[in-house]
């Protein structure tokens, strides 16, 4: 099983209400359609606003909306087949309402579902290592240290948390841009609200940056709502074999 991430922009002469309605009520259909069989699940992040000031290295979110594709596939170069194959079909819907998009092909690991969808907001973070470490040693500190730090710190409140670690792709023919921009993709569905979470985060934010700095070089966060265009909220996360 491979998760694909497609994280996008609107056109500039669009509101991002506008780009959001079409891409969730027209265009993610028409996605579901074309990928059949293969697509195992599809989740539509949309950006919600939030005061990222203080906490992330950047106070306004990267994206306006984050696709998220779970699919029945091993080897990357079977979902960019997939992908090429439909890209004629899809491309116009997509130029409805996308101004920029990058892709990310990665590996999902599951460190929390409960089996059921959250009753809060669903936080993505975009991550690129510390430079003077190998992706293998920041991968290393990311799931074997960081993630039972934060499974812990977020305890009840923790309804699903994945890490997706960027996989080697041929991006060109598909994708405006032929390398991803992050090494990794954290995803954390929560109970909290927006304020909840930014509140939480504040009150922990010493010990949570601390611990992010022994691997991360940045990262960008993003608070979202998600909208499941494929697949049930009360099930369990596709996973591999």
């Amino acid at each position: 099983m491979i998760k694909l991430f497609t994280l996008w922009n609107r056109r500039p002469d669009q509101t991002h209400d506008e780009a959001v309605d079409y891409w969730t009520r027209v265009h993610a259909p028409k996605v579901v359609a074309a990928h059949g069989s293969h697509l195992l699940r599809y989740a539509c992040n949309v950006g919600l606003p939030a005061d990222y000031s203080g906490w992330a290295p950047d106070e306004a979110p990267a994206w306006d909306g984050i696709a998220e594709g779970w699919y029945d596939c091993d080897d990357p170069a079977d979902l960019t087949a997939l992908l090429g194959a439909t890209a004629d079909h899809l491309r116009a819907g997509e130029q409805r309402f996308m101004g920029t998009f990058r892709h990310v092909i990665t590996d999902q690991r599951v460190h929390r579902d409960l089996g059921r969808a959250q009753r809060g907001v669903k936080m993505l973070f975009m991550l690129m290592r510390r430079p003077d470490m190998t992706p293998d040693q920041s991968v290393a500190y990311w799931r074997d240290r960081h993630v039972p730090f934060v499974r812990d710190l977020f305890a009840d409140a923790l309804v699903r948390y994945t890490t997706n670690v960027g996989l080697a792709a041929d991006y060109r023919g598909w994708s405006p841009h032929e390398a991803p921009l992050y090494d990794g993709i954290a995803e954390l569905a929560l109970d909290h609200s927006v304020a909840e979470q930014q509140a939480f985060v504040r009150s922990n934010l010493e010990a949570l940056l601390e611990d992010e700095r022994a691997f991360m070089g940045t990262y960008r966060a993003v608070a979202t709502r998600e909208v499941l265009v494929a697949g049930q909220p009360d099930e369990f996360l596709p996973t591999g074999p």
